[in-house]
């Protein structure tokens, strides 16, 4: 026999026997092993091992046989079930894990007959038995075998309603979208109210405030007995009720009513009476493009034999019937011209929903084009505050008065006497002017979402300075045009940017100065020459004329170029000292600037002045100071020129 398979047979046999306290842990044992653990408050449970997991069943006391199904379940508490059929005890309700990912609640009674959950809802999809008048087997059902069966619907606040509420929605509209509710309106003493709601998601009750496409009460019965239905009241015998009709329209196509029509409202709130032109298709849903109502406006032509002619129109038309999305159209119309035009109103007012958002209406004045549309007198367009006319805000168009063009003035929301001015003038001269009639704040900005172009034949004038905000760079160039900007450095600068690129910073604040120095240079290490020599100075005593200069202003040193008989290989150090009021010989240092070269001889290289080692990129120089350069060469450089470019500061 193979040795695996004697492991495997020694593994099936039991390995120890022993019993404690507590659940085992994983770590516990090895396969094969039993033990009987005493778990607090939960009893004896016999314990198995097997491939390194656990197993246990519970143990019963020995009891005669009547009493051994008496003992005890004992379901698991503080935690979720986590496996499918399993039942525990968790933030004091019971629950039930019926499949992975689905833990359902377990409704439990008190003593008082109160359930632990506070709605109970039920939910199904068949349709057995379900025909056209055959409802099928009941939602909810009460028997009552021996007695009465009934429903007890209360409530214990003052302001609340008990009710029974009917809802119906589609797949995919909101819940509750059409709704019925029946019960008591506390707020009405008491009244039984029958209510309707056709669109919403808000429950309905009630107290539902009727109106505004809110809630719509069909009928109310009070506690005194007196019985009020909104629509009308039919029994098999007809219309129930009502006073004695003397002039009427009767549900016919051709209803003609002879003289004047009176619709009168007679109520103490600020409904006013209303004319309803309702359109509906046979399915109670309407189409894009159907009208809704016309008022017709007609009269006889004086023809030999007259005839009817349509003289004016009001219509309503919908555009989009689609549901949150719906757009109209009211149009007002006129005849211009009834031969031409077959006896069709021209369209010369129309107000159009948009769809660029809620409460957006187009507004059309005149029939096309080429119409002329003719407004006598100061044309004013005012903002709305709650649809009442602002105090200020006015966008006024007058017109043209004698020796007095017409002009635009818009209005400040804030104050009325703080406008803006829009007048043409003779010669098309036009003037954007502001008023500001409490001092001088009435500023003008133009803030263009692209470029603000100006071409005038001539010039621009400005009979004030002007002033231009700060920028980091210059903008994208443009061929043939050149930039003048402001630089933002502290404090800032003028500058100016050629169609190439090439910017000039700081125009009018600073001036070059190039110096050229030529000298020998015997040793790796000498002090330049700058005021004319043509020997090296390893040395400043005594020979202070022929190095040292003053700083005229504040400035740096921009550029230093170099060029020598013998080739550099290593590092080429330029130091640059200084000395204040006092002091004859520059001797502090304030910057060294190292440039590693390897160059062939008399060739040009220029020394890295933005990365020093010490002091401040540029060496920057201070006005009335004095200063030397010092220059180390890798190699005795013999015949040397260095180009020195110094950047003063002339505002200084």
């Amino acid at each position: 026999m193979k040795l695996k398979n004697v492991k495997s047979k020694l593994n099936r046999k039991q390995k120890a026997f022993s019993s404690g306290k507590g659940t085992p842990s994983y770590k516990e044992g090895s396969n094969g092993d039993i033990t009987v653990r005493n778990i607090s408050g939960k009893g004896l449970f016999l314990y198995y091992k097997y491939q390194g997991k656990w197993y246990s069943t519970r143990l019963n006391k020995i009891n005669p046989k009547y009493a051994e199904d008496k003992e005890s379940v004992v379901i698991p508490k503080g935690r979720k079930p986590r496996k499918s059929g399993e039942l525990t005890l968790h933030s004091g309700n019971l629950k039930a894990k019926k499949k992975e990912g689905v833990t359902n609640q377990v409704a439990t009674m008190s003593s008082s007959n109160i359930l632990d959950i506070s709605e109970i809802q039920t939910q199904r999809t068949t349709t057995t038995g379900m025909g056209t008048d055959n409802g099928g087997t009941s939602d909810f059902k009460l028997v009552n075998t021996t007695g009465h069966s009934y429903i007890h619907i209360e409530t214990q606040g003052s302001s609340y309603d008990p009710y029974i509420m009917f809802a119906y929605r589609q797949v995919g509209e909101s819940e509750a979208l059409k709704q019925w509710t029946i019960g008591m309106d506390n707020s009405a003493t008491d009244t039984l109210k029958f209510h309707y709601k056709g669109s919403g998601t808000a429950p309905l009750t009630p107290s539902s405030t009727a109106g505004g496409g809110s809630a719509n009460s069909v009928m109310e019965l009070t506690n005194s007995g007196a019985l009020s239905v909104s629509g009308t009241v039919t029994s098999s015998n007809g219309v129930c009720g009502g006073p004695t009709v003397t002039n009427h329209i009767t549900n016919d196509a051709d209803d003609v009513m002879n003289g004047n029509l009176t619709l009168r409202k007679v109520s103490d709130d600020a409904n006013a009476a209303e004319l309803i032109l309702q359109k509906e298709r046979s399915d109670t849903t309407i189409d894009d493009n159907d009208y809704v109502g016309k008022i017709l406006f007609k009269a006889y032509d004086d023809q030999g034999t007259p005839e009817i002619m349509t003289t004016g129109q009001i219509s309503n038309q919908v555009l989009d019937a689609s549901s949150n999305d719906e757009i109209a159209k009211m149009a007002l119309s006129v005849l211009t011209d009834e031969f031409s035009d077959a006896d069709v109103p021209t369209n010369f007012l129309t107000a159009k929903g948009i769809s660029t958002g809620f409460g957006n209406v187009q507004v059309n004045l005149g029939a096309n084009s080429t119409t002329d549309t003719f407004i006598h007198g100061q044309t004013k367009f005012t903002a709305s505050v709650n649809g009442s006319e602002a105090t200020n805000g006015k966008i006024h168009v007058f017109p043209y008065a004698t020796s007095v063009s017409p002009y635009i003035l818009i209005e400040s929301l804030a104050d009325n006497g703080d406008y803006l001015k829009l007048q043409t003038n003779a010669s098309g001269a036009s003037t954007i002017s502001t008023v500001d009639d409490g001092g001088t704040e009435a500023d003008l900005t133009l803030d263009p979402d692209g470029e603000l172009i100006l071409t005038p034949v001539t010039e621009v004038q400005s009979d004030a300075p002007l002033k231009i905000k700060k920028i980091a760079d210059a903008v994208a160039d443009t061929g043939n045009y050149g930039q003048i900007w402001v630089h933002d450095t502290v404090p800032v600068e003028l500058c100016f940017t050629d169609d190439a690129g090439t910017d000039i910073i700081g125009i009018g604040k600073y001036e070059y100065d190039i110096k050229f120095i030529g000298y020998n240079g015997y040793g790796t290490a000498s002090y330049l020459p700058i005021n004319g020599y043509i020997f090296d100075q390893t040395s400043t005593a005594s020979r202070n004329e022929y190095h040292s200069f003053i700083a005229p202003y504040n400035g740096i040193i921009e550029k230093v170029s170099f060029r020598s008989e013998i080739a550099q290989d290593g590092d080429l150090r330029l130091d640059v000292l200084e000395s204040a009021d006092g002091t004859e010989v520059p001797g502090t240092g304030i910057f060294r600037g190292l440039t590693t070269v390897d160059i062939a001889d008399d060739t040009y290289q220029e020394l890295d002045m933005a990365n020093p080692t010490v002091g401040t990129a540029y060496a920057p120089l201070t006005k009335g100071r004095i200063y030397v350069l010092y220059l180390v060469c890798p190699s005795a450089p013999q015949d040397t020129n260095v180009t020195v470019v110094f950047k003063w500061d002339i505002t200084t």
